[in-house]
């Protein structure tokens, strides 16, 4: 008989980011005037958790946060995904506001331990719940 596991679900975690990397959504966002797919860009988030065993191939968690199409190097538009998960950045990080773009905040991130907390920063639409996301909400000073 195959042993069946329950999946652990925690709401917060310890963890460390050992990357951030900027990649290609695997999701189409429609196509262009050629008819060919667009893919958003988007920031890939691997963290190594300190206080919990995750199991899977990479050993890490992962987040994935992504960069609207109307977003440039140097702004995003208020109210988005990315803008909400800035902001969370901000509170813990204050130096990052006066950072000069997102990608600059985002490689501010590796190296660095966090507390990370499950939280909402989309918005609900066409019957679908909005989407939550691991979001750094303690740094750790080691």
């Amino acid at each position: 008989m195959v042993e069946r596991k329950q999946q652990e679900v925690f709401e917060e975690f310890k963890g460390k980011v050992s990357n951030v990397t900027l990649d290609d959504s695997k999701i189409s966002n429609g196509v262009d005037a050629k008819g060919k797919k667009i893919f958003q860009k988007q920031y890939h988030i691997e963290i190594e958790c300190l206080d919990k065993e995750i199991e899977g191939k990479t050993g890490l968690m992962h987040e994935w946060i992504r960069i609207p199409d109307k977003a440039t190097d140097t702004s995003i538009p208020e109210g988005s995904v990315i803008d909400r998960y800035l902001v969370q950045i901000e509170i813990i990080m204050p130096q990052t506001a006066k950072m000069e773009g997102h990608a600059q905040v985002f490689n501010e991130l590796k190296g660095k331990t966090f507390k990370f907390k499950k939280l909402v920063h989309g918005k609900a639409f066409d019957g679908h719940d909005a989407k939550e996301y691991w979001t750094p909400v303690v740094l750790f000073n080691e």
